[in-house]
């Protein structure tokens, strides 16, 4: 009797499985109908370098609001070419006068793009601002505007 508990209690553990034709068992169906989605444009808010770090400086709570995680036009003038401790690209943009500690710092993912700019130069970057750390405001993915 034991026998036939365990032959019909295991007879119940089978997987049962439905398949599409072409599919293999464990797969899902995905809808190869449709076409990739085309990447959305981006729009970019612009502001001078001058005004971003002034509304940051005046209330960094109400200039995340306002800038945090939106993607930005930034214009201003170079301040210097480094590179962070990853050794990526960091371009620094003027705020205020010549001796502000004060810039805004951005980002580049590219080397080469980097390599093309000069200090004291009027420049015209895109990106995406994270907010600020210790009062410099931060802008990631950088690109310069053709």
């Amino acid at each position: 009797m034991l026998f036939a508990f365990l032959a019909i209690g295991s007879a119940d553990t089978t997987e049962k499985s439905t398949s599409q034709p072409g599919s293999t068992t464990g797969e899902s169906q995905q809808n190869t109908n449709t076409a990739p989605e085309p990447p959305k444009e981006i729009t970019y808010t612009p502001v001078t370098a001058n005004v971003l770090c002034s509304e940051y400086k005046s209330n960094e709570i109400a200039a995340d609001k306002k800038f945090k995680d939106q993607y930005l036009e930034v214009t201003g003038i170079v301040k210097s070419i480094d590179s962070d401790f990853t050794d990526m690209p960091v371009v620094h943009i003027k705020c205020g006068g010549e001796y502000d500690f004060i810039s805004v710092d951005c980002h580049f993912e590219s080397k080469d793009e980097a390599a093309t700019l000069e200090k004291d130069k009027t420049i015209v970057i895109q990106g995406r601002s994270s907010g600020e750390v210790m009062g410099n405001p931060q802008i990631n993915t950088c690109k310069i505007k053709k």
